[in-house]
């Protein structure tokens, strides 16, 4: 049977690959913080595999000044994708991905790959230049909103949410709410069940109270 990850069957025993794309200057938490809760999951029964990716496969370096790899090409992945995940970063790397087109391209093709596409912080910037979010709502960071706001107008921003659901999109606010968002996609996947117990051995809440 040839495996669907637009409709993985119930019960399916083979990872979801979650792939993790990164530009240059990306805070090291809107990477890591999501990465370490699939990760996590794995030890209480989900099955995840997940990959760092980068435009041209080459270890990304952080806003922190670390370096992260090893990554691979966006473009490179042939494989079926369950969920991709845009992760943000600087305000300048984002305006500059709006203008690269190539970038954009890959991130078009990649995500009508996958039965889910994620944004984390700033990544939204990405998804709504790739056109991808018009009409749609989404969340990003409380200080870009307004920036947001005035380069995409056909995209209904909710600055006050810690992550927004509109599938197959699914948007989080600024850094760690990218985990609370994680938490929610494990939840969706594999049940109440695992999604405290990850939440639990990285001692957050399942569910953070407020907006």
């Amino acid at each position: 049977m040839t495996y669907d990850p637009h409709n993985p069957p119930r019960g399916e025993a083979r990872p979801r690959r979650v792939a993790f794309f990164a530009l240059e200057g990306v805070q090291s938490l809107d990477v890591t913080g999501p990465m370490e809760a699939f990760a996590v999951s794995t030890r209480f029964g989900a099955a995840y595999d997940l990959v760092l990716c980068s435009e041209d496969g080459s270890s990304i370096g952080t806003h922190a000044g670390l370096s992260l790899g090893p990554a691979v090409p966006l473009a490179s992945l042939s494989e079926p994708i369950d969920t991709l995940v845009i992760c943000g970063g600087s305000e300048a790397a984002m305006l500059a991905a709006r203008d690269a087109g190539t970038t954009l391209d890959v991130v078009r093709v990649q995500a009508s790959r996958a039965r889910r596409v994620v944004s984390i912080c700033t990544g939204a910037f990405v998804l709504a230049a790739a056109g991808l979010l018009d009409g749609r709502r989404a969340a990003t960071h409380w200080n870009a909103a307004d920036r947001f706001r005035a380069l995409f107008p056909q995209v209904d921003l909710d600055a006050d949410a810690i992550y927004v659901s509109d599938p197959p999109f699914y948007s989080s606010a600024g850094v760690t709410a990218g985990i609370d968002l994680s938490l929610a996609l494990i939840e969706e996947d594999h049940g109440a069940r695992i999604a405290l117990s990850v939440a639990r051995e990285l001692v957050l809440f399942l569910r953070r109270p407020g907006g």
